[in-house]
């Protein structure tokens, strides 16, 4: 092989793992506010949520979403959720599989209890690189007073 064809894979080579090593770039800006409570509390309506991010050695395998009643009064929720990534100037929306469809019904939370919800990172077409995330969900009372609560934590992948 002569040195200009040795010289050109080379190259070819480097730009290619360059291209492969950059942490992908989310564009969507998030359309909610730059900090949102992870509970609220208004009378006898009260919500908290939590969640433990599941790892393995290489990738985020799910996230479980912990939802608590800790009022006297019914909390209801949906299916749907966001999560989204900060970014240098703000949260940035994590893109869904074009597969992914959420079903459009409603739940109660009772009083004094607590629900999971298993969010499957599968269904994003994204591979949650080290950062900071959020997990966003909106809540709405006995008489259809929306809340929305968010979530944050961070994952540190090796």
């Amino acid at each position: 092989m002569n040195r200009k064809m040795f010289l050109t894979l080379l190259f070819t080579i480097f730009i290619l793992i360059g291209c492969n090593s950059q942490s992908i770039t989310l564009t969507e800006k998030s359309e909610y506010e730059d900090v949102i409570p992870s509970y609220v509390e208004i009378e006898n309506f009260s919500v908290e949520m939590n969640a433990t991010v599941v790892t393995s050695s290489t990738h985020v395998e799910e996230v479980l979403l912990e939802i608590n009643n800790l009022g006297t009064d019914n909390v209801g929720f949906g299916e749907y959720y966001q999560i989204e990534k900060r970014q240098d100037d703000g949260w940035y929306k994590i893109p869904f599989l074009d597969n992914v469809a959420f079903i459009d019904i409603g739940y109660f939370i009772h009083p004094g209890v607590s629900e999971e919800m298993k969010i499957l990172t599968k269904n994003l077409d994204y591979h949650f690189p080290t950062g900071q995330y959020r997990i966003i969900k909106d809540f709405w009372t006995d008489e259809g007073v929306p809340y929305t609560l968010a979530y944050e934590f961070n994952i540190t992948m090796e």
